[in-house]
């Protein structure tokens, strides 16, 4: 009985951890982030 169990509770970790695992993050690769005022450390404020 415990190995039924066991068999059955690792199956239904499989197919509830499938469609989680098929998920891959995408992204956009002509992307490119432009800052108009850029910060730079130690020189004050840039007008």
């Amino acid at each position: 009985m415990r190995l039924i169990a066991l068999a059955l509770s690792l199956t239904v970790l499989t197919v509830a951890a499938g469609p989680a695992l098929a998920q891959e993050q995408m992204s956009d690769p002509d992307f490119a982030p432009t800052v108009s005022n850029p910060a730079y450390a130690g020189t004050g404020r840039r007008s």
